[in-house]
């Protein structure tokens, strides 16, 4: 079974990835991490392909974890899905070029693009 993890604690976000995995035909679970500890430990032992960071939750210092995944060689693989709370923020971290990047979403559209980011 592939974890994907998801750094939030919008629970919103976090019903929504765990209903997208449920309606998936792979097998997929979604794996909450509530803070920057336990996303490093999940991401160390774990060493997920793609790793969802909810740059717009003030509980989550999204940039240590994009930190740790860009210092550790073997986190490297795969990338990160950021999610925003707005459109100026996205401009923002796509200003970035962060090539760590796969895409970066507003919340709005990660809800509603989730079951389409599971197929590919």
């Amino acid at each position: 079974m592939k974890k994907i993890p998801i750094v939030s604690t919008v629970m919103s976000t976090v019903d929504a990835m765990q209903q997208a995995c449920k309606k998936s035909n792979f097998s997929i679970i979604s794996q909450q991490l509530h803070n920057d500890t336990e996303a490093l430990a999940a991401f160390r032992y774990e060493m997920p392909e793609i790793k969802i960071i909810d740059f717009g939750d003030p509980s989550i210092n999204a940039e240590k974890c994009l930190k740790a995944v860009k210092d550790d060689p073997w986190l490297l693989f795969g990338g990160v899905i950021a999610i925003t709370d707005s459109q100026d923020q996205k401009a923002t971290l796509t200003q970035r070029k962060e090539p760590n990047f796969l895409f970066v979403l507003t919340r709005k559209e990660l809800n509603s693009m989730l079951h389409r980011l599971l197929k590919s």
